[in-house]
């Protein structure tokens, strides 16, 4: 959440997973709307959405409080 944004290799890297499979989280998520995709020549860099994100976390927050 820090980090301001990465292509999905760094994902692969990161978490010892197929590229394909990392490509279609990463979809899912853009189509959440819980990441901001921006092109960067050929690539896309993605960053988390903090406004969706942090609407997710307020709910479960709130799941674990009732």
């Amino acid at each position: 959440a820090g980090h301001p944004g990465c292509i999905c290799n760094d994902l692969v890297v990161r978490f010892d997973r197929a590229q394909a499979t990392v490509s279609q989280h990463l979809a899912t998520l853009r189509r959440a709307d819980m990441l901001v995709a921006e092109r960067d020549g050929q690539a896309t860099c993605y960053r988390i959405n903090p406004d969706n994100v942090g609407w997710v976390l307020e709910r479960l927050g709130q799941l674990t409080l009732a």
